[in-house]
């Protein structure tokens, strides 16, 4: 495909992803979250100010921090580096907002045409045919035209967005190494792009152990030296260790310690976070970590209710009752929660009666569940980070039904959630094919696996926005294996017909 095609379709398709996310996508969001700060084609949420205060604190006070007066370590600078720019040159919030939203979308739009075209490259080498490539090419194409999912966070003033387009920059420039062009410089770039994944999401920097040992296995079977592959392994890392250098500078600097990311401690360094912090360390190992940032920090008053009718978005699971930790137990939990709940200045007792509870449900879970305590947080983790309809944007179906067009909201939702499941199981299917017959693809593999097992095993948070950083690499997986078994059930149509 020529280059200047491929501008013509990143312009077209960023025209037409504008125009959803202010006349779709948006109109949804602000009907599910009421009161939340959007724009013309920007959102946010609770994460944003983390992301902007503090360049605005910078720019205008001359200091990274949060609230204008004590230095910041709280998230990493690079995710509001674009904010921070457009706010040096407009000097307007909302402005530099909008602008922000409308780079994103533009480098998100770019995104799917870097996948569009690792799309075809991989379906021609499978196949051989230059024809069921390209159908692949356009397929790929227009399931992210009509895909909402990604359009979103690439909107949102957050780290998500940049982020999804990162790994799939990562995935088209490693692939270039691996098989069309083995030079130097394609690891270099791959290097790049993974690095910004990791500046913008820290979390995958416990993905360049599986990276390395996937470029030693290639290296090794095409039987280069160690030496060789120690030194490509360096190419990898090399970049990350450069663009995060100034910050963990500034940090040893202003701090006297080695943070190459950030520390909480630093953020909020007083009583009630200490024990909220305690309290989330000890029951996530019954209510996953998420539950207990919950309960601790949001919602606890309500989180550990026993009555049926209760109207709390989050409930306790059902796993953890038992002989012990029976309902009887629960109601105490909730009363301790309670009071912590509305102590609204911080009550030291309060908060030592909420950690106490804590041990006391874990020890009684352990009884309770002592082979399998910590088998269901997972599970249940697992379940709420996978089993969803994927439009956590969207309002709830009686709200969106009875505040917008009932009929298109229906067909949108049931539109989305089918593209999510379509992704998640056509495309964990043939990535997984993929990487049987194909080994030096298994990478594309590896992103939705380590995502799945770092939150629900590892880390047991469901928050499904992290799993969308594979989403573009899955609905890769589902168009190749789709194009791939339609094109061989037609071969074998067209041989059985000649055959008779």
């Amino acid at each position: 495909m020529r280059f200047r095609n491929i501008i013509f379709i990143v312009l077209g398709l960023f025209l037409i992803r504008l125009l959803v996310q202010s006349q779709i996508v948006l109109p949804l969001y602000r009907c599910a979250w009421p009161g939340v700060p959007t724009g013309v084609f920007f959102a946010t949420s609770g994460d944003t100010k983390g992301y902007t205060k503090p360049w605005i604190n910078l720019i205008e006070k001359g200091i990274y921090s949060m609230d204008g007066t004590t230095p910041t370590v709280y998230r990493q600078p690079y995710p509001g580096l674009l904010f921070g720019i457009c706010y040096l040159v407009t000097r307007d919030e909302t402005l530099s907002m909008e602008i922000t939203a409308v780079i994103q979308i533009l480098l998100g739009s770019i995104a799917i045409c870097v996948m569009m075209l690792l799309c075809r490259y991989i379906c021609e080498d499978i196949t051989g045919n230059n024809t069921i490539s390209y159908r692949a090419m356009y397929l790929y194409l227009i399931l992210c035209v009509l895909s909402l999912h990604t359009l979103f966070y690439d909107g949102a003033i957050l780290s998500d967005g940049p982020a999804i387009a990162f790994v799939s920059f990562f995935a088209y420039s490693y692939y270039q190494y691996l098989i069309r062009n083995k030079k130097t410089k394609y690891l270099l770039i791959s290097g790049i792009f993974i690095s910004l994944v990791t500046l913008y999401r820290p979390y995958y920097l416990a993905f360049y152990p599986i990276l390395i040992l996937h470029l030693g296995y290639h290296l090794w079977k095409n039987n280069k030296t160690i030496s060789f592959i120690v030194l490509r392994s360096f190419y990898i890392v090399l970049p990350f260790i450069f663009m995060n250098l100034p910050w963990t500078i500034r940090n040893y600097v202003v701090f006297h310690k080695f943070m190459p990311f950030y520390d909480l401690a630093y953020h909020i360094a007083n009583e009630h976070f200490q024990a909220c912090t305690t309290y989330i360390s000890i029951a996530k190992q019954v209510i996953t970590h998420s539950d207990a940032y919950y309960t601790c920090r949001c919602s606890a008053f309500c989180y550990f209710e026993t009555h049926p009718d209760s109207q709390c978005p989050q409930r306790f699971p059902r796993y953890i009752i038992g002989k012990n930790l029976n309902m009887n137990e629960i109601e105490n939990l909730n009363r301790v929660h309670k009071k912590y709940a509305y102590s609204y200045a911080y009550d030291k007792k309060a908060g030592e009666n909420l950690i106490h509870s804590a041990q006391k449900m874990l020890e009684y879970y352990k009884m309770d569940h002592p082979y399998t305590y910590w088998i269901w947080p997972r599970l249940y983790a697992l379940k709420k980070f996978l089993i969803h309809g994927g439009t956590f944007y969207f309002p709830p179906f009686y709200k969106g039904v009875s505040e917008l067009n009932p009929f298109f909201f229906i067909f949108l939702k049931l539109l989305q959630a089918g593209l999510y499941w379509f992704a998640l199981l056509m495309g964990s299917f043939g990535l997984f094919y993929l990487s049987i017959i194909r080994v030096y693809t298994s990478y594309l593999l590896l992103v939705p696996i380590f995502l799945i097992s770092l939150f629900c095993i590892f880390l047991m948070n469901y928050e499904s926005r992290y799993f969308f950083a594979s989403y573009p690499i899955l609905l890769l997986g589902s168009v190749f294996i789709s194009v791939y078994l339609t094109s061989n059930l037609r071969a074998k149509a067209l041989f059985s017909t000649f055959k008779r």
